[in-house]
């Protein structure tokens, strides 16, 4: 069974298909293209670029609303918002890795992402190592 998000998203998908043709996929594929030229940009100046997973520290899983419709609205207003950060390297192309980096105080988790150059892989990895040394381990 494919989880809420994945079906809505691939139901919206072959909805804006079947109403608008290609239109919409051409669009989403220039800014694509414009996010690629941007982290190749970016990562001129630096071997990775390190920044947050999530746009915030992770939540719990949004409690049951009065309707199965006002979870589910939850549920996707939720998983959209976490993908902020991860969205971009899944679209162009650039490897990324996300290393946990523990738990905090109040009982959340937290990691950081780090995204490098296209075929640079080895890059990522190595730097993943240096943090996991540096990082002191967190239960």
């Amino acid at each position: 069974m494919l989880a809420p998000g994945i079906k809505f998203y691939s139901m919206a998908g072959e909805f804006m298909t079947r109403r608008y043709g290609n239109h919409y996929y051409c669009k989403a594929r220039n800014i694509t293209l414009e996010l690629s030229y941007q982290y190749e940009e970016a990562l001129r100046h630096c071997d990775v670029v390190v920044m947050p997973t999530l746009p915030h520290s992770a939540t719990n899983f949004p409690q049951a609303r009065h309707s199965e419709e006002d979870s589910l609205r939850a549920y996707l207003e939720e998983s959209t918002n976490l993908l902020t950060n991860t969205v971009a390297a899944n679209l162009t192309g650039h490897p990324a890795l996300s290393l946990p980096l523990g738990k905090l105080g109040d009982g959340s988790t937290d990691s950081l992402m780090i995204v490098g150059r296209k075929y640079d892989e080895l890059t990522v990895l190595q730097v993943a190592r240096a943090l996991e040394k540096m990082i002191p381990a967190r239960n």
